[in-house]
């Protein structure tokens, strides 16, 4: 029969393994506890491009260009992100006075409303490049017939141009408009948006 060392070996030996098994299981939970507290927290603290990056445009003149520099950092929630037009009125005009009806009927209608069309409709061209390096890669490129009104703040409306996937990167975002829109009132200001919109 076996004696007492065997049974000390074969103790040390399970107890060993026992041990080294549990410290796996420890350290991977710490690990990804870690990682998604880390997570959970930089996605609130740091949202993956500036809430809403915004550079002004011409509408009233065909080919104007406007362009903004971009950086998307990786964020678990946030991973489409929204570009819009967006139309500025005056923060003291009225907005329930026919003046202010009429100035944003000229490029937008509420969509829903009972009066609804679709504005003013233009197209624009939106060009995505990636920075690596010194380097710059064609990401997204195309040309987008924009009109309607999908959403409202205080004193603006905005049109939207698209939503698109963009992963974590530096990116020259590049919109120029391709044709004039003619009787914009002055005090409208319009400007390419950049915006967090969220997982499709």
């Amino acid at each position: 029969m076996p004696g007492k060392q065997y049974h000390k070996r074969i103790f040390w030996s399970i107890f060993r393994k026992m041990f080294l098994t549990a410290l796996a299981i420890l350290v991977l939970t710490v690990t990804a506890g870690f990682i998604f507290f880390y997570d959970m927290i930089y996605t609130t603290l740091l949202p993956p491009v500036s809430s809403y990056e915004k550079t002004p445009i011409d509408i009233t003149r065909a080919n104007s260009v406007t362009s903004i520099l971009i950086k998307i950092r990786y964020n678990r929630v946030y991973d489409h992100f929204r570009f819009s037009l967006v139309f500025t009125l005056p923060e003291n005009i009225d907005r329930n006075s026919l003046a202010y009806r009429e100035k944003r009927g000229k490029l937008a209608q509420f969509v829903g409303q009972t009066d609804y069309s679709p504005g003013v409709k233009f197209p624009v061209r939106l060009t995505i490049k990636k920075m690596k390096g010194g380097s710059q890669i064609l990401y997204h490129d195309k040309i987008y017939m924009t009109k309607d009104c999908r959403a409202w703040r205080s004193n603006s409306f905005i049109r939207q141009i698209a939503v698109l996937f963009i992963p974590p990167g530096s990116y020259q975002v590049r919109l120029e408009n391709l044709k004039e829109v003619l009787n914009v009132p002055d005090e409208i200001k319009v400007a390419l948006e950049v915006g967090q919109f969220g997982s499709k």
